[in-house]
């Protein structure tokens, strides 16, 4: 059962599963809270606690366009611990919300006690070009119902998407789904705004951070290149980095891979390795 929270004019969507030490999970561009909760499972040793970020899921109303960025979706994240009394907590996300844990941790790391990054889609700055079509699909929709605006979609980008569908049919669905997706056309803006800003603006605001972190990737995904994750692995002095199976190859075995990783990072964290 979700609640809710008021913060800055904005009614948010949360859930929290168990009990336990706190870890907060965030989730991808266009998602909401049932993708982290799907991607973990079930967890009897910590408190799972999920958001709807500003302009997604649950979450009203959509969020204004100078809102749309990862500073203020890290503002969010900790009006959300606040509302819960929580003053540390393990924080994590998936693609954006990798990045939104990043940009959380760089801001107030007293409050992290691990972090867990999960195929990160950014690197130090706005505009990855895994991430050029994003904003394409947010042009289509301005001006299009979401059917047309898949068609013109599939039309124009052809040759991109058969070479991503080659490589991974999966991320050629998710991005058809931006245009199926309820209220489409009312939070398009989400997805112009937030590829054009980045987590961070240089390495130098985490490459102090003193906190374990996990950072997870895989091949075969477009959308999320494993180098990415290298590249955040190398410059978190205390990092992990593991490659999983990715959703291309198979779902079930991404998933299982992952958990087996993260409980792995959540039984280090409380026994302080």
């Amino acid at each position: 059962m979700t609640e809710t929270f008021v913060y800055d004019g904005m009614k948010f969507n949360y859930k929290t599963i168990g009990d336990g030490p706190s870890m907060v999970f965030c989730h991808g561009l266009g998602g909401d809270i049932d993708q982290p909760e799907e991607l973990i499972g079930p967890v009897d040793t910590c408190q799972l606690i999920f958001m709807d970020s500003r302009g997604h899921g649950l979450t009203r109303p959509g969020g204004t366009a100078d809102k749309l960025n990862f500073q203020t979706f890290a503002d969010d994240l900790r009006a959300l611990l606040d509302h819960l009394d929580i003053s540390s907590a393990v924080i994590g996300g998936i693609s954006m919300g990798a990045g939104v844990a990043a940009q959380f941790a760089s801001r107030w790391p007293d409050r992290v006690e691990g972090l867990v990054l999960v195929r990160p889609a950014w690197l130090d700055a706005p505009m990855p070009p895994n991430l050029e079509l994003i904003p394409y699909i947010a042009e289509l929709l301005a001006d299009k119902e979401p059917h047309d605006a898949l068609g013109e979609f599939l039309s124009t980008r052809k040759s991109e998407l058969k070479a991503i569908a080659r490589v991974s049919s999966a991320t050629l669905k998710s991005l058809c789904q931006q245009f199926t997706k309820t209220g489409s056309i009312e939070r398009r803006l989400r997805l112009k705004h937030i590829p054009a800003c980045s987590p961070i603006e240089s390495w130098s605001e985490i490459s102090d951070l003193q906190m374990p972190v996990l950072v997870v990737g895989n091949d075969r995904d477009p959308m999320h290149p494993y180098e990415f994750a290298e590249e955040w692995a190398r410059n978190l002095s205390q990092s992990r980095l593991v490659k999983i199976p990715s959703k291309a190859e198979n779902l079930n075995e991404h998933k299982r891979s992952f958990r087996k990783h993260f409980l792995e990072f959540i039984t280090s964290l409380r026994q302080g390795d």
